[in-house]
């Protein structure tokens, strides 16, 4: 059977996102998780229904802090996937008994959701959030249809799981195919940004504008070949005022017009003009801030 050293992961868990937390709060959850994670390897070795197991997302990437979910995916026997991995229902707020009385043996589940939408066809998906405010991603994987991805950080393997070995980088051509759809998109998106903007919708124009932030950061990778650190914290300002929000369209935009030589040089497409549609909109406001400035300078003067 094949272990990973350190049945949790072995790196120091990020501190720096936390600047709100009591850092004893940090270290206690930290510790939580670990307890979690060595008593499940613990208990899963010794039952034979399951075949391995391994941890994604940031977990993986060492990037995770002490609040970061456990994404587990567990590999399950033939044999005990017709239960294991059983799909009574596409969405439900339980469970089957037999995936909770698995729970069960971690700690008390205080919340659980199901969405196997969540899972291809054949595995499971079951979101648990347990009275200790840890929360577990549980997958379940058929022994016949597991696959471990090669970024994966592996907890146990007793059969020897084949892996994926990574996606391979995309092609120059399939860059600029993907970059010229992505800034479509982002000028199609800012433009409806901007009439969020003019309706007065500033939950909506900063919530608009934080999902722009990852879609730039994509057209950046696509059209410089390099990578970009995964993340999952914004590093855009709540844009509270209307001056605020505007200098943020302008913001993005320019941050867009800025990568249009590289998209092009690429092989891409970029529209001519695309800020034409979102200054013609702001032109809008302009005319209206300035027409109410017009009107309290006149109150002023009488």
């Amino acid at each position: 059977m094949t272990t990973s050293p350190g049945a949790g992961h072995g790196h120091e868990v990020a501190t720096e996102n936390l600047p709100l937390v009591d850092p004893a709060v940090v270290a206690a959850r930290e510790r939580a998780r670990r307890r979690f994670i060595d008593a499940l390897v613990d208990v899963l070795t010794a039952d034979g229904r399951y075949v391995a197991a391994w941890l994604g997302g940031s977990i993986a990437r060492g990037d995770d802090d002490a609040l970061s979910d456990v994404d587990l995916c567990i590999v399950v026997s033939d044999e005990a996937a017709a239960t294991l991995c059983a799909r009574p229902r596409q969405l439900a707020g339980y469970t089957t008994a037999e995936r909770a009385a698995l729970f069960d043996r971690f700690g008390r589940p205080a919340l659980i959701h199901e969405n196997q939408h969540n899972a291809p066809e054949g595995d499971s998906f079951t979101c648990v959030v347990y009275a200790s405010l840890l929360t577990v991603d549980w997958v379940f994987v058929p022994r016949a249809l597991a696959v471990r991805p090669s970024d994966a950080h592996l907890l146990f393997d007793k059969e020897g799981i084949p892996v994926r070995p990574p996606s391979p980088l995309p092609s120059r051509a399939q860059r600029a195919e993907r970059a010229s759809e992505r800034v479509a998109f982002f000028w199609l998106m800012i433009s409806i940004v901007v009439k969020r903007l003019l309706r007065g919708d500033a939950v909506g124009v900063n919530h608009m504008l934080a999902g722009l932030e990852p879609l730039v950061r994509e057209v950046w990778t696509l059209a410089t070949g390099l990578p970009v650190p995964y993340t999952t914290k914004s590093s855009f300002p709540i844009a509270a005022t209307i001056e605020q929000q505007v200098a943020a369209v302008r913001q993005f935009y320019d941050t867009m017009l800025a990568l249009s030589p590289a998209i092009e040089a690429l092989g891409g497409y970029v529209p001519d003009a695309p800020m034409a549609v979102v200054d013609s909109l702001l032109v809008a406001l302009t005319v209206r801030r300035s027409r109410e400035c017009w009107d309290v300078g006149e109150l002023d003067e009488r």
